[in-house]
């Protein structure tokens, strides 16, 4: 996201107890190209907030569910494995491929940190409300959804053409000679 690109909007969340208010300042990607200033008018009229404490799941691998979720305040992380995860900051959204296609998810995103984590959810009804009432904010999320598949996809390319490389050097030392007959068969 360019500099110019990013918008602060101030956040008011009222929390559980509905006596304490929390302001914050943040980006949100998922509606970068939306006006200056609507942000908040956005969360507030189609997200609905939740807070989760440190460690507690926030989506669970395999469920059925189509919403988005947005870090509004803390970090979430995603266990992909068991040695590798990835962190979700202020501002990021996850969920997109259920929300896409409907299928369960894919990995496990719990909210993580030192303190809680408030999200912003997103639901297919609110983004059904969004092309509705909001056309300029739908195409912003529209093309954000897009470069944020995109980024997927160049990710699991850069993971598989590692795995390639890794198998090519392992069927090399394995049987010298064998990986060149194979590609000269396949071609």
């Amino acid at each position: 996201m360019s500099k110019s690109a990013k918008i602060l909007v101030s956040v008011v969340l009222c929390q559980p107890t509905g006596n304490e208010v929390n302001s914050m300042d943040t980006v949100i990607q998922l509606f970068d190209g939306y006006g200056r200033g609507l942000h908040e008018q956005a969360v507030r009229q189609y997200c609905e907030i939740r807070e989760f404490k440190p460690g507690q799941p926030i989506v669970m691998k395999g469920e059925k569910s189509t919403h988005i979720c947005i870090v509004l305040v803390g970090e979430a992380t995603a266990t992909i494995s068991k040695t590798l995860s990835v962190p979700f900051s202020i501002g990021q959204s996850f969920g997109e491929l259920s929300f896409i296609d409907g299928e369960p998810r894919s990995v496990r995103v719990n909210a993580s940190g030192e303190s809680n984590t408030t999200i912003a959810v997103l639901t297919r009804e609110g983004v059904d409300r969004i092309r509705k009432e909001e056309p300029q904010l739908a195409a912003a999320i529209t093309l954000n959804l897009l470069k944020t598949m995109a980024k997927h996809v160049r990710t699991t390319d850069n993971v598989l053409l590692g795995l390639d490389v890794e198998l090519q050097r392992k069927l090399a030392r394995a049987a010298p000679g064998l990986l060149g007959r194979l590609t000269a068969v396949l071609s």
